[in-house]
């Protein structure tokens, strides 16, 4: 776990060195849930809301970033979560977004699950990302409802796929997705 060494050296210089930015915007976070006592940290140092202008080029970065909205959807109590983040509405537009023009994996249909659950049970600390935060959970179930993401679920699900038999069980039914334990118990 070098995140937060990394964040707290990062922290304390002036300039930057791209390398080290790069490094600690895509592996820092790793989707470990003590990845909460320090992901708000590596959001800020990084500046996660202007690195949101490299998706387009950069799915690496897409999913990095997909790791980290997870994690800070989990982590209260330990750190800075993705209600308290001040620039939680930039990053959710630009993410889902990009998120909506990427080929389905495990790992993205169960970050797009977990934070639309989360948007969906909280609310921003700043009201003025009220309207970010509700367009991008709609986006993420959009997206979860599309025919490849659900065949895509299934699929992970047919292979026994932890995150996604337990997405499918436990955040799945709350979205209304097609591919949850309750729908496919009907």
């Amino acid at each position: 776990m070098h995140g937060p060494v990394h964040s707290r050296a990062l922290e304390q210089r002036r300039g930057r060195d791209p390398t080290t930015y790069r490094w600690l915007l895509t592996r820092a976070v790793d989707g470990d849930f003590l990845n909460g006592y320090f992901v708000g940290k590596v959001a800020v140092v990084v500046e996660l809301h202007a690195a949101v202008a490299q998706f387009d080029t950069d799915p690496e970065l897409v999913d990095a970033v997909g790791r980290l909205l997870y994690v800070m959807s989990g982590d209260e109590g330990m750190g800075m979560t993705l209600r308290r983040y001040p620039h939680c509405g930039v990053v959710l537009a630009a993410h889902s977004r990009a998120f909506a023009g990427l080929t389905p994996t495990s790992a993205r249909i169960h970050a797009a699950a977990i934070v639309a659950q989360y948007l969906g049970r909280e609310n921003p600390a700043n009201g003025a990302a009220s309207a970010a935060w509700d367009e991008a959970r709609a986006a993420y179930i959009v997206l979860l409802r599309r025919e490849d993401w659900v065949e895509a679920a299934r699929a992970a699900m047919a292979r026994n796929d932890k995150r996604a038999l337990w997405i499918a069980r436990n955040t799945a039914p709350e979205l209304g997705l097609p591919w949850s334990a309750v729908a496919a118990e009907e």
